[in-house]
């Protein structure tokens, strides 16, 4: 982890420890645009802090970890496009929804939607807000179908790769918070006059989730080391969200099978990451989707160069 990159987590740790329990409001918003992060991404011109990828992804991971509102991602985001059309300061993405209308990640002042369904990335102007939420209680809005007509598209950009990554960098955040949950519970949780992390399941559930960790810790860094350096990362950014995907599923079922009930309950915070982390999976590209893209680029270097292609050779 670089200079920069401590600093940042430091000040966002520092920026959430003094707004506990926010909400997703234009007090909470207001309070983020003072901070800086929401440029992060931006150019110093337009008055940003130009980060690189890996750095921006310190404060997602940070974000994750401590489960803030706000769609972070999105946030972030919006400072790399600006870096493409000056004058687009927010941006979100598209999530389809039945009766030709999509739905949007929201927060307070957001203008436009960029839309990743297509080849290259198509702006349009955000509705009204919806009432549903996403599975992670993150507030939407309304696109129709109707304020596509005013579209334009933006050209050039890797939208997509950046929104992935910074997306496996704030489900690393929240996995290493559900596993500190999860030592903490077993090891002071006792059964049969002992703690429960004396048992060998337990331990092996405990290894288990600890490993999927550390295998996307190394894949998500990985990976964002090869896009900042202006490098192509087709099979990198793919394979970490689909590792940080899988990690989520086995970290977020081992976790509850070690709480019990009491994990689910309303009142203990193990279900706002679990919860959010099997939403995660499906943003910024569902993992069904990027495992075929996968597949297909696998195919198409073939077996003789798809070790190169791993190893970066």
């Amino acid at each position: 982890m670089s200079d920069t990159s401590r600093l940042l987590a430091d000040n966002v740790q520092a920026f959430l420890a003094r707004h506990p329990g926010a909400a997703c409001d234009e007090t909470f918003m207001e309070a983020v645009r003072e901070s800086g992060f929401a440029l992060a991404m931006a150019p110093e011109e337009l008055g940003g802090l130009q980060c690189s990828l890996a750095e921006a992804a310190t404060v997602a991971r940070v974000w994750g970890y401590q489960a803030a509102p706000l769609p972070i991602v999105e946030l972030l985001l919006s400072g790399f496009a600006a870096r493409i059309k000056p004058d687009l300061v927010l941006t979100t993405t598209f999530m389809p929804r039945g009766g030709g209308e999509r739905l949007a990640a929201w927060f307070p002042g957001v203008e436009r939607c960029v839309d990743l369904s297509g080849a290259g990335s198509t702006i349009a102007p955000v509705g009204e807000r919806s009432a549903s939420t996403t599975l992670a209680t993150e507030p939407l809005v309304a696109v129709t179908q109707d304020a596509m007509a005013g579209s334009f598209r933006l050209a050039g950009d890797d939208l997509l790769p950046r929104g992935a990554l910074l997306t496996a960098a704030r489900m690393l955040g929240a996995m290493e918070r559900v596993l500190e949950l999860t030592v903490e519970h077993v090891t002071l949780r006792q059964q049969f006059g002992r703690p429960i992390a004396r048992f060998q399941l337990v331990q092996a559930m405990a290894a288990d989730a600890a490993s999927e960790v550390a295998a996307s810790r190394a894949v998500i860094g990985d990976a964002l080391a090869v896009v900042d350096h202006g490098e192509t990362a087709d099979l990198l950014w793919r394979a970490a969200k689909i590792q940080a995907a899988r990690a989520a599923t086995l970290v977020s079922a081992h976790a509850h099978q070690m709480f019990g009930a009491i994990g689910f309950t309303e009142e203990h915070e193990l279900h706002r990451f679990t919860t959010s982390l099997l939403a995660w999976r499906n943003v910024w590209g569902s993992t069904a989707s990027i495992e075929k893209e996968l597949g297909g680029l696998a195919c198409t270097i073939g077996g003789d160069g798809l070790w190169g292609a791993i190893a970066g050779n």
